[in-house]
């Protein structure tokens, strides 16, 4: 039986077809796809993880997730950061860099985290010497057996393995460094063959809050963790794990807990630079000094915000907020944990600023500091729009034409279609193919258009889309099937060109 047409002339599977695809597009454009704001670290930490990543021919986006992440374990239950009376968030990151075999994700994650290793080898060393020391004496010159090793990091993620390493911890801080990204969600659920409870376990850890687990022979009670996650994950992979079950982590909320990059495959040079060892020193030095600091505290640290800063923060949730339900439901729920994040990312990034300079956490936040987790919680919302359309099937793919205009505009900082079309492709490519590519990249906010006022003909200038900012949504009804939106398809594509 055909379907009754609305007052567009359209079916009711074209309708929703269109309104799918404004709501997709209505979330790019609300929650665009921009570089990482890497002004919000110390320009010296921007220095040596941009240098890591060409070290490793690959993309440095993922680095301050997992710098963040680092902080994180390292401070443990000992930071958090308060909102208002009420609402707190610890420090606990879910880190993930969706990216092609061969990319590069594990040689950076590794070398960043090296402190870790380093911490965790000399514990167990001094773990073992001492109970070797205890078993050689006498039985009645014994005390207490030696102190079993503090746990650093780990490889895997279960429960009872976390279980046994935050035993006495003092801090409650470990780092999960995983090569592979799925075991965060294979790893759930393997008791009772796949039937268990595991994941709400996970869920409720995620939010700092305690977790007592019954099995079969006994139960088991976590009190205080503070488990960050880092790891890489294929796309592929990524698509099938996350993209299982009918998708029951979208509805579950385990992957709204996520930061990801995703990056679609690319090229990048190999060169003899290497993370020489006064950059690698700059980010041990700030790992250093919260270890030290941590191990000197005996009272929890809570960062307030100020009036200023906590009216930031709600102007901000507040102007989201109000638009979500113009988005698409498979992104609506990653506002909630969003505003979340954005304070515990203000609060990782004040730590790196704090250690790298030296000194000890403030205890309340300004406009500053909450900006700079404002800015990039938004750098990952405009990261988990591509990475749940890739859920959905519908990949990132590189158009060389745009490739080449973002480096471009990002070496000279602005550029007009002319000055693109002569200094960059030497007029070999016709120019209302070049600006059909500036107006798409337009739309999709990779970069920015203003029009200067000159003695003659004004000059449109293009730059790049350095900072997510809130747009307000006009009434477009009619525009959204003539408008440009993915491509101008009629229906979600398999592939979105960036």
């Amino acid at each position: 039986m055909r379907n009754s047409n609305n007052l567009y002339g359209e079916s009711q599977t074209e309708s929703e077809s269109r309104s799918e695809l404004g709501q997709w597009q209505t979330a790019r454009e609300l929650i665009p796809r921009c570089p990482y704001p890497w002004s919000v670290l110390p320009a010296v930490i921007e220095d040596s993880f941009k240098r890591l990543a060409r070290s490793c021919a690959s993309t440095p986006d993922p680095l301050p997730g997992f710098a963040c992440a680092m902080i994180g374990a390292t401070v443990g239950r000992y930071v958090s950061i308060e909102m208002k009376d009420g609402w707190q968030e610890p420090l606990i990151f879910w880190v993930i860099d969706i990216n092609e075999s061969g990319g590069g994700k594990t040689a950076k994650m590794q070398s960043l985290a090296s402190v870790f290793r380093e911490l965790q080898r000399n514990e167990q060393e001094r773990a073992r010497l001492e109970t070797i020391e205890w078993e050689t004496m006498a039985p009645q010159d014994r005390g207490r057996p030696a102190d079993r090793s503090r746990a650093y990091y780990c490889t895997d993620l279960t429960l009872e393995g976390l279980r046994a390493d935050l035993d006495g911890h003092s801090t409650g801080g470990i780092l999960a460094i995983l090569a592979e990204a799925s075991s965060l969600i294979s790893g759930q659920n393997e008791y009772k063959n796949g039937k268990g409870t595991d994941r709400e376990s996970w869920l409720r850890l995620y939010d700092g809050h305690d977790v007592r687990i019954s099995r079969a022979s006994r139960s088991m009670l976590i009190t205080g963790a503070r488990v960050s996650v880092i790891g890489g994950i294929q796309p592929l992979i990524f698509q099938q794990v996350f993209g299982k079950g009918d998708k029951q982590f979208l509805k579950d909320g385990t992957i709204y807990r996520g930061l990801f990059t995703y990056a679609p495959s690319d090229h990048h040079t190999l060169t003899p630079e290497t993370w020489a060892d006064a950059d690698q020193q700059v980010w041990e030095d700030v790992l250093k000094r919260a270890f030290a600091w941590v191990d000197g505290q005996e009272l929890l640290h809570r960062i307030h915000l100020n009036e200023e800063g906590q009216s930031l923060f709600l102007t901000w949730r507040n102007d989201l907020d109000r638009q979500k339900f113009d988005l698409p439901p498979e992104i609506r729920g990653f506002l909630p944990k969003a505003y979340g994040t954005a304070l515990r990312l203000a609060a990782a990034i004040d730590l790196i600023h704090c250690f790298h300079k030296d000194q000890s956490p403030r205890k309340q936040m300004g406009e500053e500091g909450v900006q700079r987790g404002i800015d990039a919680a938004m750098f990952y919302l405009g990261q988990a729009v591509d990475a749940t359309r890739l859920i959905l099937g519908v990949a990132l793919k590189i158009n060389p034409m745009k490739k080449k205009i973002r480096q471009a505009i990002r070496d000279r900082g602005t550029m007009t279609a002319t000055e693109i079309n002569e200094d960059v492709f030497k007029r070999n490519i016709p120019a209302e193919k070049i600006q059909a590519a500036l107006n798409e990249m337009v739309m999709n906010s990779q970069l920015s258009m203003t029009i200067e006022s000159t003695d003659g003909r004004p000059r449109t200038i293009y730059v790049l889309h350095e900072k997510n900012e809130l747009t307000k949504k006009a009434a477009r009804a009619d525009q959204t099937h003539n408008h440009y939106s993915f491509n101008s398809f009629n229906s979600l594509p398999d592939e979105i060109e960036i």
